[in-house]
């Protein structure tokens, strides 16, 4: 199954990156050199961002690979995953705990604790984790190559059965 690791904020990403490519291309035309060189900066982590987010996740029997736009690939091998969990990002406003903000499915080659969890929400998107964003669909599709118990972080009411193989 192939994924991307967030759509919607790859594609906001993408349009913001070619808008401020535009906007300093019509700076430049119009000499605003300084106005023109912010814009650039600006397409320019915007297209970092799409990168990032734009990558594409592909889950088989092998493994886990992320192959980004920019043509790097990075692969993990079911052997290598210590743990998979879903995370939820919302972690400071704690009064009502069915509010999780985004829910992403995480993959590390490191077994966490509940604070090394918890700064991973804070300082979101991880470096050394492999993430995407969190669907029913792609749950049940990690679940069939994970044996293991899939670890629930901050996600409210969400129940994995692992019998029936369902999300509940």
């Amino acid at each position: 199954m192939k994924c991307r690791v967030d759509r919607l904020k790859f594609i906001g990403s993408l349009i913001t990156a070619g808008g401020g490519m535009a906007a300093a291309f019509v700076c430049f035309y119009l000499n605003y050199w300084a106005a023109g060189f912010c814009f650039m900066v600006i397409a320019g982590v915007y297209s970092v961002m799409s990168d990032h987010l734009g990558a594409v996740i592909s889950i088989g029997p092998a493994g886990v690979q992320k192959r980004y736009l920019s043509g790097r690939t990075r692969d993990m091998e079911w052997t290598e995953i210590k743990e998979v969990g879903i995370i939820g990002l919302k972690v400071l406003k704690k009064r009502d705990s069915m509010k999780t903000g985004s829910m992403y499915i995480y993959l590390s080659a490191e077994e966490m604790t509940e604070e090394v969890r918890f700064d991973m929400a804070l300082r979101w998107p991880p470096r050394d984790v492999m993430y995407f964003k969190f669907s029913f669909s792609l749950i049940r599709n990690v679940q069939q190559y994970w044996k293991n118990d899939v670890i629930l972080y901050n996600t409210g009411a969400l129940h994995l059965d692992r019998k029936a193989d369902q999300v509940i």
